[in-house]
């Protein structure tokens, strides 16, 4: 699987997702121990799907849509 396959498996599972400079990241407006466990998540189900590229997670700010 690569980057762009993994984006859109992400986005199928409901998830926010995009490529940013090489990078797969998951777009979230959580914060904290919530953030950690998630990109946990998004990351055992990218590397059972087959992808084990750059991931990362970054933060929209609270509130943002929401």
């Amino acid at each position: 699987m690569n980057k762009i396959e993994a984006v859109r498996y992400l986005k199928e599972q409901g998830k926010d997702a995009e490529l940013i400079d090489g990078v797969v990241m998951l777009t979230t407006t959580k914060t904290g121990a919530v953030v950690e466990k998630e990109f946990k998540a998004m990351k055992k189900d990218l590397s059972a799907a087959g992808y084990n590229g750059s991931v990362g997670i970054r933060s929209r700010g609270q509130g943002a849509g929401e």
